[in-house]
This record gives structure tokens, sequence and C-alpha cells, in this order.
């Protein structure tokens, strides 16, 4: 039989999450073609209100 065996998971908090978002929207090297998931995304984190982590672009 399987045994059990121990792992880490790691978890982000949201609102480091949409500042990875934001980085990819604004950073890509293909400025002008933005993937339309980052966008829905956008929405998505603006919608719940969700604020951004702006420590994270430091």
């Amino acid at each position: 039989m399987l045994k059990p065996y121990s792992f880490y998971v790691k978890c982000f908090k949201k609102e480091d999450l949409f500042a990875g978002k934001m980085h990819a929207l604004l950073f890509r090297k293909w400025k002008n073609n933005v993937k339309g998931r980052d966008w829905y995304d956008l929405e998505w984190y603006i919608q719940k209100g969700i604020s951004l982590n702006l420590t994270i672009f430091n």
C-alpha cells in the first residue's frame, strides 16, 4: 500500500499575485502583444477589490 508522505506547498497572498500580474502586463518583452488572460486577471483583481502590493516592484 501507499504510505503518506510530507510535502510543502507555497502559498502567496492575492496582493502579491496581483503585483506579479501587473509586472507581466507592464514589463513583457513584447509590449504590444499582451495576453488576453492578463487582461482577464487584471479585471478579476480589480473587481474583487484586491490591493496591489507595490513593494514587489522595489
